[in-house]
């Protein structure tokens, strides 16, 4: 699993990302499955920070949701989060595509001005 994933699963709870997606709180019991058209049965249940689907026989983490439903929070993330922490734990960082990341320009300005 990449590193975004990984940040993702690990720090943000599927339940309150459900809800600000959807605008509404997972069920306690079976549930639809947002992964899949499913309308005439619910076939899908929460376990501690997954949604298994019964039909599908697999278990979608919060990656999934963001990944299927908002994806450009996922950029955002990356962008903010994850990229931060490869900037810190580097001693050089080399952009060898330097226009994709444009919209970052001002933000690794001033990593580099504060850390030298």
């Amino acid at each position: 699993m990449n590193k975004l994933a990984n940040y993702v699963n690990n720090t943000l709870d599927i339940r309150a990302e459900y809800e600000r997606i959807f605008q509404k709180k997972i069920p306690s019991g079976k549930m639809f499955c947002p992964f899949h058209n499913n309308v005439n049965t619910p076939a899908a249940k929460c376990y501690g920070n997954v949604i298994h689907c019964f039909v599908c026989n697999k278990s979608y983490t919060v990656y999934d949701l963001l990944s299927m439903y908002d994806s450009s929070y996922l950029k955002t993330i990356n962008e903010t989060v994850i990229l931060a922490d490869v900037v810190k734990e580097s001693s050089h960082f080399v952009v060898s595509n330097y226009d994709r990341l444009t919209p970052l320009k001002s933000f690794l300005d001033t990593i580099v001005k504060n850390n030298g």
